[in-house]
């Protein structure tokens, strides 16, 4: 329980430093929001209305990946179909639309969205911040008394915080990824010549984030998060139809070259952990290298499940932290 009275106690404005905001307008091309996504390594950003002067809603690179899908009519079962049995002429269909893709404005990408513009007060406390975010939703705009955004607060925030206040967690604190059921009960495994193009579409059919990438061997080979698509551009959109081991080599190769930052996240052998790893490493491990999440790996090196920090900060914040497995 005194996990739960510090969440609860503990005020937003007393532990958050200010951040700068990154905004875009509803006129911002995609290519310029992935440009600003990757340049301040950020995956969201609220949207300003210029004629109102207001912010309208939030975009993400979630949001991103569904209008690609949409985009390309991969909603359509006929284009479905060319993807599967006629890759060439999908390749033709990409290179032909990436100008327009490039182009279109942040307005049409969040036409028929669920706005995600998901605020919070500085005085509320980080227990309210866990209870209103999920692993889609992992950053709350902080306002004041007049509603407007002044700063932000993510989940790897409250996890750095709950880090530096370890001693909170009590005895959970020692106990495995496996005991206290930390990690997924399934993940799905994608060789590394899986097409990037049909990644995205279970990321949104199954609502998640990042995928592991196996070898031959079905060791963990890679990570591909929707992060990886910030280096997108009018001349690269054909791309996504690139196995994703070249998709990721190439973005390798070009962050080198250009000093990008898409690739903060380590694609190439990701961080990983034991089930039998403690909650206390496995929290320190994602704070220090600051990356989302850790895949549960056997002694082989084969891919099991995976702990997000969305899924640790649920468990801190369950009402019974007295765990006996």
């Amino acid at each position: 329980m005194e996990c739960i009275n510090f969440l609860k106690t503990t005020q937003i404005q007393h532990a958050i430093k200010p951040k700068t905001i990154i905004t875009v307008d509803t006129t911002t091309s995609l290519e310029e929001i992935l440009r600003v996504f990757d340049e301040n390594s950020i995956v969201a950003a609220p949207v300003y209305d210029n004629e109102t002067n207001k912010v309208i809603a939030v975009i993400d690179m979630m949001d991103i990946v569904d209008f690609i899908i949409s985009f390309v009519g991969l909603e359509i079962v006929d284009i479905q179909q060319i993807l599967k049995v006629e890759p060439r002429k999908f390749f033709t269909i990409l290179e032909s639309c990436g100008g327009l893709f490039s182009d279109s404005p942040a307005i049409n990408i969040l036409a028929n969205r669920k706005n995600k513009l998901m605020v919070i007060r500085e005085s509320d406390s980080f227990l309210n911040a866990i209870e209103r975010m999920s692993e889609k939703l992992s950053k709350l705009f902080i306002v004041d008394s007049r509603m407007t955004i002044i700063n932000l607060i993510s989940e790897s925030d409250i996890l750095a915080l709950i880090a530096q206040n370890i001693h909170v967690l009590g005895d959970v604190r020692t106990k495995t990824i496996n005991q206290v059921g930390l990690s997924s009960s399934k993940i799905v495994l994608y060789p590394q010549e899986t097409r990037v193009i049909n990644i995205l579409q279970d990321i949104i059919q199954q609502k998640i984030t990042a995928v592991p990438i196996i070898d031959s061997n079905k060791k963990l080979f890679a990570n591909f998060s929707i992060s990886n698509l910030k280096g997108l551009t009018k001349k690269n959109f054909s791309e996504l139809m690139l196995p994703v081991v070249d998709y990721l080599q190439y973005q390798n190769i070009k962050e080198k070259k250009n000093n990008l930052s898409c690739l903060k996240e380590k694609s190439f052998h990701p961080l990983t952990v034991y089930s039998w790893d403690t909650v206390e490493n496995a929290i320190y491990k994602m704070v220090s290298t600051k990356v989302h999440r850790l895949w549960v790996v056997d002694i082989d090196c084969h891919p099991i499940s995976v702990v997000t920090i969305d899924s640790i900060l649920k468990l801190m914040s369950m009402s019974r932290m007295d765990i006996n497995q």
